[in-house]
């Protein structure tokens, strides 16, 4: 039997995340590194439920503007950094509880709406006179 290679397995562990409830286009993401430093991740604009291997993008351990090409998701930085600052570490995965309760925000108007990402939730606050 062929070995996988690493963009199979980081394709099949995205959709093994969504049959466990990881099932958004930003919440959870796995990455794997190989010998040579290059870390291989899902692009963003893809479920992980429809991760093939096509999907998963290749980034650079030590360049660290290689986490910022068209197709990166941007949560890949903070892969990147756990592999700087992890040499033993192979493999990342994060991301909240499947069943947790989405983060919100409160606009202008006192509605709370759901935030689109984890940076969608830094809101700044007009501080009084």
């Amino acid at each position: 039997m062929a070995e996988q290679s690493l963009r199979e397995q980081v394709a099949w562990a995205s959709r093994i995340l969504a049959t466990e409830g990881y099932a958004d286009l930003t919440l959870g993401h796995v990455s794997a590194r190989d010998d040579d430093g290059r870390v291989y991740i899902k692009r963003k604009g893809v479920a992980l439920d429809e991760v093939e291997p096509d999907d998963i993008v290749e980034f650079s351990v030590d360049d660290a503007d290689s986490v910022f090409a068209p197709d990166m998701h941007l949560e890949a930085v903070l892969h990147q950094a756990v592999y700087q600052a992890r040499p033993d570490v192979g493999a990342v995965h994060h991301g909240p509880p499947p069943h947790s309760a989405r983060p919100t925000r409160r606009s202008s108007c006192s509605r709370t709406t759901p935030c689109s990402s984890p940076t969608a939730c830094r809101c700044s606050r007009a501080r009084p006179s």
